[in-house]
């Protein structure tokens, strides 16, 4: 029989912090602490103020004050009853909780919900919320092999935030769900499940039996937020990749593609950034199954590139007993495919790569550090993305 892994009674306040031990808290885009930042805490009271729902959420987006969440839909329309008020929790300050509103529910075609919070006036610096542009990825998780090691983030008998010090195993991929070999517990629905590079690729739903956990492929999420229109601020990063080193090298039957140099609109003070936003395509490129770099004669394709902007905003908080300082560094390139032949454009769009650094008690440096190399890395996952589809790979 299915089992939901909401969770029953639950005491306000209990935190356990998880052992991290084999986890590697510095791979991908936000590593393990941006992983953790995207997943919420979720209560629901009844009109008494009773606890009658308890889970999970991952944040997706967020558009000034509004903050856009998703969750499973039974954690948020438990069987006693849809709870009369929701509250949400950030992990970096657990103590306060939020009123949050359904939005909407997808129940019962999937169980599947999405929540809105509006911290208009409550003077949360958005160095604490989660920040789903710099804070992780999500990716196919049909990419991954049977056996590969993910990671569920939720709230398991209160222990919040608990990550396992020793990796789950997929178990299998379905056309909408993915299972995966943990023993889930009662507080991890509506958590996200991660691969090993902390790229989230579903959203716990269910306790299969105890071997077995479901989470809603996060594919299937993506298009349902794509179809009503929600904002989506998780970039997706194609595990172009791994697909093309199974593949092995190219046999010289795909798509031949010239560069040309890229130039730089943007004035920033950053050397060679043109040139360096280049290399980070061809890296994309390189990378697609297929996909030969050759010369000007021989190419099908061309590839050219504009370095339109390069900026620092740097956001200073003081309050609840905390000082913290925040940079945000915005790269935007815009990237042009042409077709030969045809002298058609196959794609013609600005990437934006973004990355982010906090720093509290005074630490921060007198000028912004320089974080090309990072936002070079998020643009060479973009631009693998936006040059697969315009290839049709």
């Amino acid at each position: 029989m299915e089992k939901d892994v909401s969770r029953g009674p639950w005491i306000a306040g209990l935190l356990l912090v998880a052992s991290l031990g084999a986890t590697d808290s510095s791979a991908g885009p936000g590593g393990l602490d941006g992983a953790r930042r995207l997943v919420v805490t979720v209560v629901g009271e009844n009109a008494d103020g009773d606890e009658v729902a308890f889970g999970a959420g991952v944040a997706f987006a967020i558009r000034g004050p509004m903050v856009y969440l998703a969750t499973a839909d039974h954690v948020v329309r438990q069987r006693r009853g849809q709870p009369a008020t929701l509250k949400v929790g950030f992990r970096e300050i657990p103590e306060r909780m939020f009123p949050a509103d359904l939005v909407e529910t997808l129940a019962p075609r999937l169980d599947l919900a999405f929540l809105r919070l509006d911290l208009t006036g409550s003077r949360v610096p958005a160095s604490v919320l989660p920040d789903p542009a710099t804070d992780g990825r999500w990716t196919a998780a049909r990419d991954l092999d049977r056996g590969h090691p993910v990671y569920p983030v939720g709230h398991p008998q209160g222990s919040n935030w608990f990550v396992p010090s020793q990796p789950a195993r997929l178990h299998e991929v379905g056309a909408i769900e993915i299972g995966f070999e943990f023993p889930c517990g009662t507080g991890h629905s509506g958590g996200a499940l991660f691969d090993d590079a902390w790229r989230l690729i579903g959203l716990i739903i269910k306790k299969s039996n105890d071997f077995v956990c479901t989470a809603l492929d996060f594919q299937a999420v993506e298009a349902e937020l794509r179809k009503r229109r929600y904002p989506l601020d998780l970039e997706h990063e194609a595990a172009v990749r791994d697909v093309s080193s199974r593949l092995g090298p190219s046999q010289g039957t795909g798509p031949r593609i010239t560069t040309q140099p890229f130039s730089n609109r943007a004035g920033s003070a950053i050397p060679d950034l043109a040139n360096r936003s280049a290399a980070a395509v061809r890296d994309a490129l390189s990378g697609l199954a297929g996909v030969e770099l050759v010369a000007g004669g021989k190419a099908a394709y061309r590839l050219g590139g504009t370095v339109t902007s390069y900026r620092v905003d740097r956001r200073e908080f003081e309050g609840y007993g905390v000082k913290t300082v925040t940079d945000t560094y915005h790269l935007v390139v815009e990237l042009e495919l042409q077709d030969l032949e045809t002298s058609s454009l196959l794609l013609s769009k600005a990437l934006t790569a973004k990355a982010k650094a906090i720093y509290s008690n005074n630490s921060a440096p007198a000028q912004p550090a320089d974080r090309s190399a990072q936002l070079l890395e998020k643009l060479t996952s973009e631009a693998a993305r936006e040059l697969e589809h315009a290839l049709g790979r």
